[in-house]
């Protein structure tokens, strides 16, 4: 069983969320914990799995079995204060660029600096 931790943005998104979707993401975030490793978003080292119209975006670590968690809602969903996101991917990117992630859209490159 792996560990889950959550990024900053992770608490925004999640209580945004009706109380019925909320008790579904939670439950996909057990089976998560049990067996991590499902569809690839892009050719990216994420994960994205899927709870009825919802994403839950992640990543895992193996060397400290943990997962973190970084993004959950449609894939059309807008930020806040942020430009029209023409899709899924956009948004993660706004949502999750930290400085150490950069992803470029619309090919989806990673590049991490160390």
């Amino acid at each position: 069983m792996y560990t889950a931790t959550y990024d900053d943005e992770w608490p925004y998104r999640f209580t945004a969320l009706d109380t019925e979707i909320k008790e579904r993401v939670a439950r996909k975030i057990s089976k998560i914990l049990e067996y991590p490793a499902k569809r690839h978003l892009r050719k990216s080292s994420y994960f994205v799995d899927q709870v009825g119209q919802y994403r839950i975006v992640y990543r895992v670590f193996e060397e400290n079995k943990s997962v973190r968690f970084y993004f959950v809602g449609t894939h059309k969903e807008t930020k806040v204060g942020t430009s029209k996101a023409s899709d899924m991917h956009h948004l993660f990117q706004v949502t999750i660029q930290k400085g150490f992630i950069i992803l470029n859209v619309p090919q989806i490159s990673v590049s991490i600096c160390t």
